[in-house]
């Protein structure tokens, strides 16, 4: 019974472990991409990196309720906006599987997002709440948000939460980051 017991608890243990070491590598896996899409695009990679691992805990095979996939849980009026700005079309959707892809049209809604917002003082905490509930839904609620407790005020319950996660994420990131942060601000916006 006591060898049983020590197996099991070794066991938890090793697996444990195992799980952290892959579940470390998953963060730093698309670095790389981020970093090159971040940088592109004008946008702190780490805001990147947290919006992904919020969207999809890093599962490039991830899908949404509401149909998004990916990475960053792309939609598909946000890749017709994508592929008409850029004059490019994707052959598939099932490209947006593609970790480069995926990346490189969340790293450019989220941009166009933050510099949209440019002239806020809550610029993130709307360019966030943008990507989540979408444009209209945010500029409705700056308008009838004045002077508040910004966060607190927006009045989707899951809104509200995915941007404290996506905050709480990217404090993270940027305390442990190994990413090099070109963020220059938002008056400059690249395409």
């Amino acid at each position: 019974m006591i060898n049983k017991t020590i197996f099991l608890l070794l066991a938890v243990l090793f697996g444990s472990i195992l799980f952290k070491k892959i579940y470390k590598q998953d963060l730093d896996n698309f670095d790389y991409l981020i970093q090159k899409c971040a940088k592109r695009y004008n946008v702190d990679p780490n805001l990147v990196k947290a919006v992904i691992k919020q969207e999809s805990r890093f599962n490039p095979n991830a899908r949404g309720k509401h149909g998004e996939v990916g990475l960053m849980q792309i939609t598909f009026p946000v890749v017709k906006d994508w592929e008409k700005e850029k004059k490019r079309k994707l052959v598939s959707k099932g490209l947006l599987f593609s970790s480069e892809i995926n990346i490189e049209i969340g790293t450019w809604y989220l941009g166009r997002a933050l510099y949209q917002w440019r002239d806020n003082k809550d610029q993130v905490i709307f360019a966030l709440a943008q990507y989540n509930a979408g444009r209209s839904r945010a500029l409705n609620w700056a308008k009838k948000i004045k002077n508040k407790n910004v966060i607190d005020s927006i009045p989707f319950e899951s809104t509200r939460i995915y941007i404290e996660k996506v905050l709480n994420y990217h404090s993270e990131f940027v305390r442990k980051s190994t990413l090099e942060n070109t963020y220059r601000g938002t008056r400059e916006q690249k395409n």
